[in-house]
């Protein structure tokens, strides 16, 4: 396969020995991390003085008690027989797409988001049905737009909130409208809640399975990668709920796909327990960090004429609009008065990108790799160190004033 412009770019940057700031993925290294719990480290050593192996398909018994105890912390009862461990957001997105598109079922998902939802699906050979979200709505779903899009043959609707990359949650009245709209229609609710533990509104993060009341089948996808900044851990879980024979039925079929790979390995759930016990602290210090980010970046980024953003209202990821220069504004001068300024034009995301990353070292990704495919768009995670992140920022905003 041709390498992409932004991937010889990158490609040439290491050649030349120049260092890159990859603002493109979330950077748990600058942090801690919950093991250095003498008790959570206890756990890792009891496993290595008594070995087992026994196998379960949906996850251990432990293990799913503690992902239930996770919740009750945050208010929420979940039956544990509703829950299943995975390795990974990913593969639970295999399962589900795997399930959702026999015999000829359609999964509609928004526009834009993640890249990895579109690998997974093209792992499989199934073409996603989107619909877009509405930027001037803040990033809410177009309701009018999925509507238009369902069919006989729609199986899932796919969501993500907190969102990525656009760091909106969808809101409570949109979800109701969503779920009467799908009412009565075969249709599953996927929500994705990786990042929920990253909030940044005075209101509570709408609960889809409270909203759902158990009326309608809604699956849930959480992960220890964010919650609790350990993606080496490798584990993931899903929840099902919704009318019991219906939401038994789903389980059974993702714990026969589980079954055949038994991926989530034993340290992962035999630790887990103390994990969630003696994390809360950890937890609570580690949001903080993350929301101090997030006001670095509103308040570096908001100084720009040239940005445009919808402030995140959770997770870790902002969705930045570069707007065009005014070509028919007058040129600006510089202190002295007497040399115009010109501003930079780009010729879309991947021309942003490039030069940015020619220009400071500081690599971000374009809008398309989220299926945004209109305007110049480019994301940028600010779960990063605290001084990485602010110098970034600097070089960002000083690579768009306007120049000789």
């Amino acid at each position: 396969m041709k390498p992409t412009r932004i991937q010889k770019a990158i490609a040439q940057r290491q050649e030349q020995g120049l260092p890159i700031t990859n603002l493109s993925f979330a950077d748990f290294t600058f942090y801690d991390t919950p093991l250095g719990n003498r008790k959570i480290q206890n756990s890792f050593i009891n496993i290595f003085k008594y070995p087992y192996y026994y196998p379960a398909a949906r996850g251990e018994q432990e293990a799913l008690q503690a992902v239930s105890d996770y919740y009750r912390r945050l208010g929420q009862e979940v039956d544990p027989g509703s829950l299943m461990l995975t390795s990974s957001i990913n593969q639970s997105y295999l399962y589900l797409l795997k399930i959702f598109s026999a015999d000829s079922g359609e999964v509609i998902v928004p526009v834009p988001h993640s890249p990895s939802l579109n690998e997974v699906a093209d792992f499989l050979g199934v073409a996603l049905k989107e619909v877009p979200l509405s930027a001037e709505a803040g990033w809410q779903l177009d309701l009018e737009a999925l509507e238009s899009r369902l069919t006989g043959q729609t199986r899932a609707v796919f969501l993500m909130s907190p969102h990525l990359p656009t760091g909106a949650i969808q809101k409570a009245e949109t979800l109701q409208k969503l779920l009467k709209l799908i009412k009565d229609k075969n249709i599953t609710l996927v929500m994705d809640e990786s990042l929920a533990d990253f909030i940044y509104t005075e209101e509570k993060l709408p609960v889809i399975t409270e909203l759902s009341a158990a009326k309608q089948l809604v699956i849930t996808l959480q992960s220890l990668t964010n919650s609790f900044a350990l993606p080496g851990l490798k584990l993931s879980w899903l929840q099902v709920s919704g009318p019991a024979e219906k939401a038994e039925n789903l389980l059974q079929s993702l714990e026969f796909l589980n079954d055949t790979f038994l991926t989530v390995n034993q340290l992962s759930q035999t630790v887990l327990p103390e994990i969630v016990r003696y994390s809360r602290k950890f937890r609570k210090k580690f949001q903080k960090t993350v929301e101090k980010n997030r006001h670095i970046l509103v308040g570096k980024l908001s100084k720009s004429p040239r940005l445009k953003f919808h402030f995140p209202e959770g997770g870790f990821y902002a969705f930045v609009e570069v707007l065009p220069a005014d070509s028919s504004a007058p040129e600006s001068s510089n202190s002295s008065g007497k040399t115009p300024l010109k501003e930079q034009s780009f010729a879309g995301d991947e021309d942003f990108v490039v030069r940015l990353l020619e220009k400071t070292g500081i690599y971000v990704h374009p809008g398309n790799f989220y299926r945004q495919q209109n305007r110049c768009y480019f994301m940028i995670c600010f779960l990063q160190a605290p001084g990485v992140l602010r110098t970034s920022l600097k070089k960002i905003i000083k690579f768009l004033k306007p120049s000789k």
